[in-house]
């Protein structure tokens, strides 16, 4: 699971706590699912423009363990 790495601004008067809990929500995702929470990605919110291989390398990574 992809997350960016970079704090998103909703501009409604959050107080800078949307973005832990949001990163919480997801890594309590990622750990329902038993997946992999990468949020070391050098990119914002289009991870896949923005860091196509990365997203390309998780691709594979998921493939290569559905058919073990």
């Amino acid at each position: 699971m992809l997350t960016s790495d970079e704090p998103w601004d909703l501009k409604v008067g959050t107080g800078g706590s949307t973005w832990p809990a949001w990163l919480a929500a997801q890594d309590d995702l990622a750990r329902a699912l038993h997946a992999r929470h990468v949020t070391d990605t050098g990119s914002g919110h289009g991870i896949a423009v923005e860091q196509p291989r990365l997203v390309v390398d998780a691709v594979h990574e998921v493939v290569d363990e559905t058919r073990k």
